[in-house]
């Protein structure tokens, strides 16, 4: 009981005391690959099929044919790290097309409102070629 009791303060401690560095504090070598992107969200609610063929999930996004298939490393505009971001759609939209915004996939209209507010629609990207 002691341990669990260890435990949980120790992750209660971390999660309070976290730092995230911004962008300018990491050595990245994918730094001078950063380009700025604007995003917007889409809902799938008729679980249509992606360019690639698999299912829209938290965590996939829209982008141009040049990057379907790629992962996409999201910055906050002030440098912090939000995720990864697997590009299995593609999107009519010309910005999507033309490479200046990105489309996020949401499971609802609430989880878009949210994001939106607390992130802003501006970030950074960095494109990472990945295969399978």
């Amino acid at each position: 009981m002691i341990q669990i009791i260890l435990i949980a303060l120790t992750l209660i401690h971390y999660e309070q005391n976290k730092y995230v560095p911004p962008m300018s504090e990491y050595v990245s070598p994918h730094e001078d690959m950063r380009e700025p992107i604007h995003a917007t969200w889409y809902v799938n609610p008729n679980g249509n099929k992606t360019a690639n063929g698999s299912s829209t999930f938290i965590g996939s996004c829209a982008s141009n044919r040049e990057h379907l298939g790629d992962v996409a490393a999201l910055y906050s505009i002030e440098g912090y790290f939000i995720g990864y971001l697997d590009c299995n759609d593609t999107g009519g939209a010309e910005g999507i097309k033309n490479g200046t915004v990105i489309d996020i996939y949401a499971d609802s209209l609430e989880q878009i409102k949210r994001t939106a507010e607390e992130w802003g629609t501006e970030y950074y990207i960095v494109w990472i070629e990945a295969e399978g």
